[in-house]
């Protein structure tokens, strides 16, 4: 029996698979009943919600270009340091990889490892029921 945070996982057959809505991120987004929808999502993946963000930030991001904290610090709005600080815990959970950029070996890649790559691709049939949930409703003004 395979498990992902409490929630059983065996047999899904998400293995291998892309990940088919790839917006995964966002921060403080909350439903119509007030509940923080990324604060689940996070323990869902096994992850602080700001851990959460910063994480899917890099997922979305990194078939773009590459990611560094910059990127990723100007993109969820917090201090470079900070971002620094918690991708240092994801590394240590096994969901990120830091890499030395080849041109300027000062900068630092991010990437995800293979292991958050499956926890998001297990996290996606909980996240579109979710989304659609919440975003019932919302059209283009």
């Amino acid at each position: 029996m395979d498990r992902l945070n409490g929630f059983e996982t065996t047999g899904l057959g998400y293995e291998g698979k892309q990940v088919e809505n790839r917006r995964i991120g966002g921060s403080g987004r909350k439903g119509a009943d007030g509940v923080d929808i990324n604060a689940g999502f996070a323990r869902i993946v096994g992850v602080s919600p700001v851990q959460y963000t910063i994480l899917a930030t890099i997922f979305e991001q990194q078939d773009i270009g590459a990611v560094t904290v910059g990127k990723v610090a100007e993109h969820v709005h917090l201090s470079g340091s900070f971002v620094t600080i918690e991708t240092g815990k994801l590394v240590k959970k096994g969901l990120v990889d830091k890499t030395a950029d080849a041109d300027d070996r000062r900068r630092v890649n991010l990437r995800t490892t293979a292991k958050a790559d499956r926890r998001f691709r297990f996290l996606n049939q909980f996240q579109c029921p979710v989304n659609n949930a919440a975003f019932y409703g919302i059209t283009r003004a």
